[in-house]
């Protein structure tokens, strides 16, 4: 497993080009309500993909912009034992 820390405002950056799935979700609706829902989307070029699961939002990064966005704003990682 690793760990990452991120520069500051990482995750506006990739609200900035998000897709929730609000359609589907409540928290997704309540955290996120201005955001466009992912339905019909294909999303892993171009967006960033806040999906809530549970009681939290996770980020799906794709393999296109908002990879880019987040490998790029990587300030420093570690193996975390587990």
């Amino acid at each position: 497993m690793v760990r990452f820390e991120l520069n500051n405002g990482t995750t506006s950056l990739l609200e900035e080009i998000g897709l929730s799935n609000g359609d589907r979700s409540r928290l997704a609706r309540e955290i996120y309500p201005n955001m466009p829902y992912v339905s019909g989307t294909k999303w892993t070029e171009n967006f960033a993909f806040f999906k809530a699961e549970g009681s939290q939002i996770n980020i799906g990064l794709g393999k296109g912009k908002a990879l880019e966005i987040f490998n790029s704003n990587i300030s420093k990682f570690e193996k975390v034992e587990y």
